[in-house]
């Protein structure tokens, strides 16, 4: 597409030179410029957010006050598995060729009048005042003129590749536990636990390349008479610019709670054994990955012109902010309050020295892990070819 308009940019400047040496045809005294140009745009924005809750509660309570007489065993468990997974994965490429070839013709050729005499002999020809004393210029054909060049405008080329991405991954996970056991007396065993799996991931992946080639060839045909076939100026221009922002956070929070409170007044204390237990594994991630790759070639030839010029550029910024947080909290309480109570002081003696007769056991197990990690790869290539020369001139 961009190759044909500019063949016919090319095309119809060489139409109007031959036009201006047809019979009421004339030109001025430049041509028109060849411009060439190319952008790929592209933005990209995500947000990922995510929050998961578990609450857990166990509550056992029991009714006498005097004389408890509660002989049941008593099993409180709570298990949880609570995950929140935020991600953003973002791919761009972008891809701009250009090619530009351009050829100045000089199409009024300097002959002397004997062989412009015997051209008008041998061949029609429909360009007015044509006759061996007339010569043309870039306004027609005018009697004793000089043969001048046939100039074309600047000659330009520009392309560039333009990204911008922005992600937010944000995460939060949450896990509450609670067993209760309270109430008179009880001579059963009293289990209680907890298995909570708490997981908060936030993760951001980019990857952008972009590959701009520019070819650009502007040369001046010879010249049989005085002057030049010659252009403006020729310029080219090639740039690739990429933004990268990733911003992850993540929250992972366990909490665990394990109560056992019996009380009695006036009868026997409780005699059960006690298992009370909280394991945990608590999990926040965060990570961003970007990874860029910018490519530009240039190459360029000009001959017969006037300034040349050439510039390419390669930018990259990329920002990166990832946090993470993992909280666990666990309790075991074992309160037994016996009033008046009979019962041997085994593990736990009130203040009247009577107590409970069971054994108790209390663990808790936690793994608590927080990890933030930022990735970035960037990779830029510049590479640039020139020549610059004057056009053969047979004056």
């Amino acid at each position: 597409m961009r190759s044909s308009k500019i063949m016919g940019a090319v095309a119809a400047g060489m139409f109007a030179l031959t036009l201006g040496v047809g019979a009421g045809a004339t030109m001025s005294d430049h041509g028109s410029g060849v411009s060439q140009s190319g952008h790929n745009n592209n933005g990209t924005s995500q947000e990922a957010n995510s929050d998961s809750l578990s609450e857990q509660a166990n509550e056992n309570a029991g009714s006498s006050w005097k004389h408890g007489k509660g002989g049941s065993d008593s099993d409180q468990k709570n298990e949880a598995e609570t995950k929140a997974k935020s991600e953003n994965e973002n791919g761009t490429k972008q891809n701009l060729n250009q090619e530009q070839s351009v050829k100045v013709v000089n199409f009024r050729d300097g002959h002397d009048n004997g062989h412009k005499k015997g051209h008008k002999d041998d061949h029609d020809c429909t360009c007015q005042n044509h006759d061996g004393d007339n010569h043309h210029d870039n306004g027609g054909w005018h009697p004793g003129d000089n043969h001048q060049s046939a100039p074309i405008g600047n000659v330009s080329q520009e392309g560039s590749n333009k990204n911008g991405t922005d992600q937010k991954a944000n995460s939060e996970a949450k896990t509450s536990q609670a067993n209760v056991s309270q109430g008179s007396g009880g001579h059963g065993d009293v289990k209680q636990s907890n298995d909570a799996d708490t997981k908060a991931e936030s993760s951001n992946k980019n990857s952008t390349e972009q590959k701009l080639d520019q070819k650009q060839d502007v040369s001046s045909g010879p010249n049989h008479g005085k002057g030049t076939a010659t252009s403006g100026d020729v310029s080219q221009k090639g740039s690739n610019e990429n933004w990268t922002e990733q911003d992850a956070k993540s929250s992972a929070t366990t909490q665990q709670v394990n109560v056992y409170a019996p009380i009695t007044v006036w009868g026997p204390a409780p005699s059960g054994n006690v298992d009370q237990s909280n394991n945990a594994k608590t999990t926040s991630t965060s990570s961003n990955d970007n990874w860029t790759n910018q490519n530009l070639n240039q190459d360029q030839k000009a001959s017969g012109s006037g300034n040349v010029s050439q510039e390419g550029s390669n930018k990259n910024g990329t920002s990166q902010s990832s946090s993470s947080y993992a909280k666990t909290q666990q309790v075991n309480v074992y309160a037994p309050i016996t009033v008046y109570s009979d019962g041997g002081a085994k593990n736990y003696t009130s203040g009247d020295g009577h107590s409970s007769g069971g054994s108790v056991h209390q663990g808790n197990t936690a793994d608590t892990q927080g990890s933030s990690t930022n990735d970035n790869g960037t990779g830029q290539d510049a590479g640039q070819g020139q020549t610059a020369g004057s056009a053969p001139s047979h004056n």
